[in-house]
């Protein structure tokens, strides 16, 4: 009796065992945003992933077509957007979720528009001292214009996220929102106060047919910001079925990257 007795506690040890090793791997993503503040190094990766997929997005459409047919994209539908940002999709996320999600995103994005994608329109699931940062972080994006000093008040901002009081879900949200607009003005601003000039790029050629919906490169840089909180906050209000683990961070900023598009050059 002893013998099996004992057989069968050695078993269970190692059942549990390998129940808590699949648990850690498995790392679901709600509990990465809850869990912990992220890192700046996964917060900059954010960023930079974000300014990727919209690198490649328009590397592909500038491969694809040519200034006859660009005309004929402004009035496509969202469809094409969602079908061309899931054929760029390179992180696991399964196919249902994906597109729901980034649909979602779509979706508000477009709805903002006409509201200059203000911040008006997410804030209000958080608290005051949340809606304090988003709005002074928002204010930065759209009184500058100089990109130097927009990144060094982005800085200041997100070590002031990191010491408030702020829930750690909130503190993600926020620092995500805040490190996406920094790398999306970065990415849309003109050569000229400190960015890489993509708005000008696609929407400043007189050959370009885009122009006809020229807006301003902060309002495409705005609108990546709207979108990544959209993104955040279906997470959190269960609209969006988030990728497990690390992976979160990619559909974040890959997410974002499609309201990039509705932004910055106005497709739809």
């Amino acid at each position: 009796m002893n013998t099996i007795l004992r057989k069968l506690i050695i078993l269970c040890v190692i059942v549990s065992l390998f129940s808590c090793e699949t648990e850690d791997t498995t790392n679901n993503s709600d509990n990465i945003l809850n869990s912990r503040v992220l890192t700046k190094n996964e917060l900059v990766t954010l960023g930079n992933d974000h300014n990727k997929y919209l690198n490649n997005y328009y590397k592909k459409v500038k491969e694809n077509l040519n200034d006859d047919n660009l005309m004929f994209r402004t009035s496509n539908s969202k469809d094409l957007l969602i079908d061309e940002f899931m054929n760029s999709k390179d992180f696991e996320w399964n196919e249902t979720d994906s597109r729901s999600g980034l649909t979602h995103v779509v979706d508000e994005t477009i709805d903002m528009q006409s509201s200059n994608f203000s911040p008006e329109n997410f804030i209000n699931n958080l608290d005051e001292t949340g809606r304090d940062f988003v709005n002074r972080i928002d204010n930065y994006l759209i009184n500058n214009n100089n990109i130097s000093i927009l990144n060094s008040q982005i800085e200041n901002i997100t070590n002031e996220i990191n010491n408030s009081n702020l829930s750690i879900l909130d503190k993600n949200g926020i620092l995500g929102y805040a490190y996406i607009l920094q790398s999306s003005a970065k990415l849309w601003a003109p050569i000229s106060i400190g960015g890489e000039g993509l708005y000008d790029e696609i929407n400043g050629g007189t050959s370009n047919k885009l122009s006809a919906r020229r807006w301003s490169w902060s309002r495409a840089a705005r609108g990546d910001a709207a979108g990544s909180m959209v993104f955040f906050l279906g997470i959190g209000l269960t609209i969006v079925a988030p990728p497990a683990g690390l992976a979160i961070l990619s559909a974040w900023a890959w997410s974002a990257a499609a309201g990039s598009v509705i932004a910055g050059s106005g497709i739809i």
